[in-house]
């Protein structure tokens, strides 16, 4: 299992430093690392996908139009879970997250504007079965950061 120092932060207060509490966790015979993300999630909005049509150059992909707030994007996107009036996390043109950065690309004689993101690819969770659905009452265009 994967969790966050922010979160382990919620249950445990101390002063110790990462490599303490690594060594601490494991004496107590948990298996345990310390790693940093380097995720930043300022460019990383919610949106809501308005349309989401089948891609007509590939069976398995669809082309989405998707509101981040102040723009409405087109974005392919290829999980199975995706579908109209979802609320999703979009990785907008010149986010940088994990060992991605997202640019302005061509997918089968297409643009795609973006990305719209699994929990997994955002270090979230560990869902990557498809996208990362979120709550209904998330505000369209708020970075994920804040959401």
């Amino acid at each position: 299992m994967k969790i966050s120092k922010n979160w382990l932060n919620d249950y445990l207060s101390s002063n110790k430093t990462n490599e303490q509490l690594v060594d601490l966790f494991t004496q107590l015979g948990l298996e345990c690392t310390f790693h940093h993300k380097k995720n930043n999630l300022e460019n990383i909005v919610v949106g809501k996908v308005l349309t989401c049509k089948k891609h007509p150059n590939a069976d398995r992909l669809k082309v989405c139009t998707v509101d981040v707030g102040n723009e409405v994007l087109e974005i392919v996107c290829g999980a199975p879970n995706i579908d109209n009036n979802l609320i999703v996390a979009v990785a907008k043109i010149g986010s940088e997250f994990g060992d991605f950065k997202i640019k302005k690309t061509k997918i089968r004689n297409v643009i795609s504007n973006g990305m719209i993101c699994s929990g997994k690819e955002l270090a979230l969770n560990e869902d990557h079965d498809g996208i990362m659905i979120l709550k209904d009452n998330m505000i369209v265009g708020t970075t994920i950061s804040n959401a």
